[in-house]
Parts: C-alpha cells; structure tokens; sequence
C-alpha cells in the first residue's frame, strides 16, 4: 500500500464519512477523493502564497507610486514658483535692455544723422555734375549734329 493509499493520509471529513456509512478505509473511491482533496489543498496553499507575494509587491509598487505623488506635487509648486519668475522676467528685461542699448542707440542715431549730413551735400553736388554733363552732352550733340550737317550738305 502506498502512502497515498494509507487510510491515515485521508483527510478526517472523509474518515467521518466513512465510518458513518460503514465504508472500507480502502476503497479506492475514497482515495481517490483524498489525493483530489490533498490537490485542492495544495493549490489552496498555493494561491494563499501567492497572493502574499502579489500583495507584497503591489504594496511596495503603491508606495512608490505615493512617493511619486508626493514628487509630483513638489514640482507642480516648483514650478509655478518657475512660471511666477519668468512671468517677471520679461518686464525686468526690457529695462535692462533699455539701459543697456540706450546710449549705443543714440550714438548711431547721431552717426546716421552726420552721415545724412554729409550725404546731402554729396548729392546736391553729384545732382549739379549729372545736369553740367547733360548739359555738355546736348552742346556736344548739338555741335555734331551742326557739324555733320554742313559737312553732308549738298554745296
């Protein structure tokens, strides 16, 4: 008789039932539910461990998530303290670019206002040289034209 077969190895219930209905110990039905009831009862045992282990491991996960949270919030404050200064920012800037730019900006303005100058009389003086030359070219043109106009002239 193997181990399994042992009247011993089944559970008390089934011993109860066995008894109360005058059923040999041996019967290889009741052996059967045995070995089926010591099955469940491992898986039983199975399942009980793993969950154990699964609720372990979601607890350690929860509470990384809580810290991460908790992070989250940090940075949510964080920045908007961020968002506050660069709100700021662009008001303090635009002073300090003023102060900065103010005197290179009114030294070229005074640099293009010399130049505009000096420019106007360069002009007026290249406008007077295009009419003397306009005018030396009509001259010009006209004494050709006189000239060519005695010399192909019938005689």
């Amino acid at each position: 008789m193997s181990a399994a077969e042992q009247p011993d190895a089944l559970p008390g219930h089934l011993r109860e039932i066995a008894e109360h209905y005058g059923l040999p110990l041996t019967d290889p039905v009741l052996q059967v539910m045995g070995a089926h009831w010591r099955r469940i009862q491992e898986a039983e045992t199975t399942l009980r461990e793993l969950t154990l282990e699964m609720q372990s491991a979601l607890d350690a996960r929860i509470e990384v998530l809580g810290e991460s949270s908790d992070n989250l919030v940090a940075v949510a404050g964080q920045l908007a303290q961020v968002q506050t200064a660069i709100d700021q920012k662009p008001a303090g800037f635009a002073k300090r670019l003023e102060e900065d730019l103010r005197t290179p900006i009114a030294g070229a303005v005074a640099q293009v206002r010399a130049l505009e100058q000096s420019l106007g009389a360069v002009t007026r003086t290249t406008r007077m040289a295009q009419q003397r030359q306009a005018l030396a070219a009509f001259v010009v043109g006209v004494v050709f034209g006189g000239c060519l106009a005695i010399w192909l002239w019938p005689a």
